[in-house]
């Protein structure tokens, strides 16, 4: 088990077999396409940074370029990490609420933050 934080609030966090099996009677798929999702999408962000680079572009511009250039890919890759998460603080305490409850809960949701790694990390981990 593990703790996370999503804007200020801790969430415990646990996966096992029961996480597989909850997440497709909850979301109606398998977790490893959301894991996919997530594998996918961290590979294109680096090859468009080692692309930016080596065109000579600073942080800033790289960052600007980036966020222009993967827009088509957060939605997916956000669809997918919060149904991680959700799943994962799910697993560990059985009398969370829904999803869509725990989505009202995020006020703020930016593909950078600290919590997106953790969880990415730790589903990983454990799955693969």
């Amino acid at each position: 088990m593990k703790t996370i934080k999503i804007c200020d609030k801790e969430y415990d966090i646990d996966c096992n077999a029961l996480t597989f099996l909850q997440f497709k009677k909850v979301f109606g798929i398998g977790i490893f396409k959301d894991i996919q999702t997530l594998k996918t999408f961290f590979a294109k962000q680096a090859e468009k940074i080692v692309a930016l680079k080596e065109k000579g572009l600073n942080e800033v511009d790289i960052e600007k370029v980036l966020n222009e250039e993967i827009l088509d890919y957060v939605d997916d890759f956000v669809e997918a990490i919060t149904r991680i998460a959700y799943i994962l603080i799910y697993t560990a305490n059985s009398k969370f609420k829904s999803y869509e409850d725990f989505m009202k809960d995020i006020p703020k949701l930016s593909i950078d933050d600290e919590w997106i790694a953790e969880v990415t990390e730790f589903a990983v981990e454990k799955f693969c």
